[in-house]
């Protein structure tokens, strides 16, 4: 399958190291949202943006991702959906699709200029769909990490605009690093009251 073409690009140590940080940035964090008061909807043009030995063989093509941000007891709660299509490079090389699900965690400053700066750590599951069967597996599913960083201008109350750096460690046999820059829209909006009380 796939990670027999794959190489180890960078250990996951440093993105792990990154949860204590987060932690501890979160304690000097005061939150001022009640847990799942507002809801932040959005959809953003996602592009891979760095090159290792998967790019030898599949060539990333431009993708959409989307994501749901609510206040959590301590910091902010999040989900979200990564899809991006691969075109294999040489015959015999199936295209596939890849879609990144995960929740995760972060925090928020607020800037000057109406700027917001959202930093996360998500883990979720990586899925590979591929055109062509390969040894009778359709799909492939992997462990994957990541850690999202956003810029998030804020047009009024309720629209922003982001702009975000994501980076993803994906468990296969052999590691694959991805990174990602994304840009897109935001709405937030009141949480419905039965679905507050439901997460509540």
């Amino acid at each position: 399958m796939v990670e027999k073409n794959l190489v180890c690009t960078v250990p996951s140590q440093p993105i792990l190291l990154l949860l204590p940080l987060l932690i501890f940035l979160g304690g000097l964090y005061a939150q001022t949202a009640k847990p799942f008061e507002t809801l932040d909807i959005g959809l953003q043009y996602i592009a891979n943006t760095n090159r290792n030995e998967l790019h030898d063989y599949w060539k990333p093509r431009q993708g959409v991702a989307g994501f749901l941000v609510t206040p959590f007891y301590y910091g902010y709660a999040q989900a979200g959906v990564q899809v991006l299509p691969y075109r294999g490079k040489g015959g015999g090389l199936s295209d596939f699709t890849n879609a990144f699900i995960y929740l995760g965690w972060g925090i928020k400053w607020s800037l000057p200029c109406k700027l917001d700066w959202f930093n996360s750590l998500n883990v979720g599951n990586n899925l590979m769909v591929f055109a062509k069967a390969e040894k009778e597996a359709m799909t492939e599913s992997e462990l994957g990490i990541g850690f999202n960083s956003c810029l998030s201008y804020n047009v009024n109350k309720r629209w922003a605009v982001c702009i975000s750096g994501f980076s993803e460690i994906i468990y296969t046999h052999k590691r694959i690093k991805l990174t990602f820059i994304s840009a897109g829209l935001s709405y937030s909006v009141s949480t419905p009251r039965t679905l507050r009380e439901f997460l509540e």
